[in-house]
């Protein structure tokens, strides 16, 4: 896979996670009501989080990426988490749900205890710590999906793994910081029909990339690994 085509599908990724009703969109919609400029606050803290997981995968993924099993197993783990993630969306549009969302493994429901939080916590760059440090589908989503693109992305050396990097929060910081500005401004873009388009959107492409691991996984775990 040439690098381009690997960003664009990390960065689609990525844009899937981001854009799910969750956490840290209702935090930083709570804090947009105070300065437009929150979200990149919230992502601030968001991202020192992410820099150690991923950096810990980033120096263990050398290892991973010489076992094919393991390799293998976290393809399947990811296409496993996305597939649900995925149908969870569209589920959540069918039954009539779509204006309030399931989430997703990264930035996963409720939004409730998220808007006490936001309102407990002194800033939005605590208030982006506190929710991924403290979030449980956020770990999941990074020992799965996230594992899964970091391996893929170690495949172009250490460019492709900042490459990744810098897409991903580059993705995290438009979002929420248009969220925090629209929360400001109290436009009322974000309604239910733009959130219901937005997950029937996510949630197919979500099945879509599970396929796609699942089949490199299951690739990786049947081809023989070569002689010594």
């Amino acid at each position: 896979m040439e690098l381009a085509l690997f960003l664009l599908a990390a960065g689609s990724i990525s844009l899937s996670g981001v854009l799910a009703p969750g956490p840290i969109t209702a935090v930083t919609a709570a804090k947009g009501a105070e300065s437009p400029h929150a979200g990149a606050w919230v992502t601030v803290g968001h991202t020192l989080v992410e820099i150690a997981v991923m950096a810990a995968l980033f120096f263990g993924a050398r290892e991973l990426s010489e076992s094919g099993p393991l390799k293998a197993g976290i393809g399947l783990a990811g296409a496993a988490v996305l597939l649900f993630m995925g149908v969870s969306m569209l589920r959540a549009l069918r039954s009539g749900g779509g204006d309030e969302g399931e989430g997703d493994a990264e930035d996963a429901p409720p939004p409730e205890p998220a808007r006490g939080l936001a309102r407990a916590t002194s800033s939005p760059l605590m208030a982006g710590i506190v929710l991924s440090a403290g979030n449980p589908y956020f770990i999941i989503w990074w020992l799965t999906v996230g594992a899964g693109l970091v391996l893929k992305s170690i495949e172009f050396g250490v460019i492709g793994f900042l490459l990744f990097a810098l897409v991903h929060w580059s993705c995290d910081l438009g979002w929420n910081w248009l969220v925090s500005a629209l929360s400001y401004g109290g436009s009322k873009a974000l309604g239910p029909r733009f959130q219901w388009g937005v997950q029937l959107v996510c949630g197919v492409f979500l099945v879509f990339m599970a396929a796609w691991f699942g089949y490199d996984g299951a690739v990786t775990l049947w081809t023989p690994a070569p002689a010594a």
